[in-house]
């Protein structure tokens, strides 16, 4: 995509943000508006319910009764018409923003992943289901779980699927876990678990085994002859030999170099025939901003594309090693 293309991307995006804006604002005034008439209906209600109670001891005319029982209909009409009014104004701001918010990503993954992999797909509302994640047995699964921005493709033969990932507190709207979550399949098959994790993963699920290594148990801690390596990560596993042949010499430098590089807690795990790869940044690389300022796309993109290079990064890592995960296969 040349710059110009861009630049039309931009303004595209520019003017679906201003129709989203102005959407609000007419949500807004129709939602005081049909506030005002819920009001009045309120209180012609109350007025009604007054003389109709009233009209056996005063003698109160018909038409003070006809007077409050129209006014009453009316701002009855005026504050249902009112009120769906501000739900079609409501989802359709909804929507417009989230047509110009996957509008954004896009472009901005499409300019990340140049060059990065030799194929690759982007999908803005799809993510990981969460059985998936739960069936991994490698993260405490609490709270509201929310997965988007998902990234599939392939690269050296290996085929990988990155999702960002949210587990959220239903009471208190923190988050136990926000980041990434990638997947890769080597067509290799583990005979067990192994869990790999940065000393600040604190919601690691150490001790669950998942469905396809459950007849070795639950997890235990292990030690490397690596004491840098010792020092960065903690490993968990099923199966002691098999965890120490996958934890080559190769593989824990290139966990530390990634643990150096990216700066956030990580957590691998080697489960069936498919390699976790999981940073908890605490935040989505891939949101546009909110701030209401202009967009910085430069620097929007290098982000976006340091969290990509981690995929690449775990590629071009484990790639090397591949013939180790010939071992193990199940039966």
């Amino acid at each position: 995509m040349n710059s110009r293309e861009i630049e039309n991307e931009l303004r595209k995006y520019e003017e679906g943000k201003s129709v989203g804006n102005w959407l609000l604002f007419a949500e807004i005034a129709v939602g005081l508006l049909t506030a005002w008439a819920g009001m009045h209906l309120c209180l012609h209600a109350i007025f009604l319910a007054i003389d109709i109670w009233m009209k056996k001891d005063y003698g109160e005319s018909e038409q003070r009764l006809a007077d409050s029982a129209g006014k009453a209909v009316l701002f009855l009409f005026l504050t249902a018409l009112g009120g769906a009014a501000v739900y079609m104004i409501h989802r359709a701001q909804k929507q417009q923003v989230k047509k110009c918010a996957y509008g954004y990503k896009k472009l901005v993954v499409d300019q990340a992943a140049e060059g990065l992999f030799d194929e690759y797909s982007y999908q803005a509302a799809e993510g990981f289901p969460r059985s998936e994640i739960k069936e991994t047995g490698l993260i405490k699964m609490k709270g509201k779980y929310t997965s988007e921005d998902l990234v599939e493709g392939s690269c050296k033969n290996v085929t990988f699927r990155r999702a960002d990932v949210a587990l959220e507190s239903r009471l208190t709207s923190t988050f136990h876990f926000r980041g990434s979550w990638s997947v890769f399949a080597f067509n290799k098959d583990f005979s067990s678990d192994l869990q790999i994790v940065t000393k600040d993963f604190r919601v690691a699920d150490t001790r669950a085994n998942s469905a396809d290594g459950i007849e070795f148990g639950t997890r235990h801690r292990i030690e490397t002859e690596n004491e840098k390596f010792n020092k960065a990560f903690t490993c968990y596993c099923q199966n002691d030999s098999e965890a120490f042949y996958l934890l080559t010499p190769r593989l824990m430098e290139a966990l530390l170099d990634a643990d150096l590089l990216l700066g956030y807690p990580l957590m691998v795990g080697f489960v069936g025939n498919k390699l976790h790869f999981v940073i908890h940044s605490d935040r989505n690389y891939l949101e546009p901003p909110t701030d209401g300022g202009s967009l910085h796309l430069r620097e929007e993109i290098e982000k976006v594309r340091c969290e990509l290079k981690a995929v690449r990064f775990v590629i071009d890592a484990l790639s090397i090693d591949q013939e180790i995960f010939k071992v193990g296969k199940r039966k």
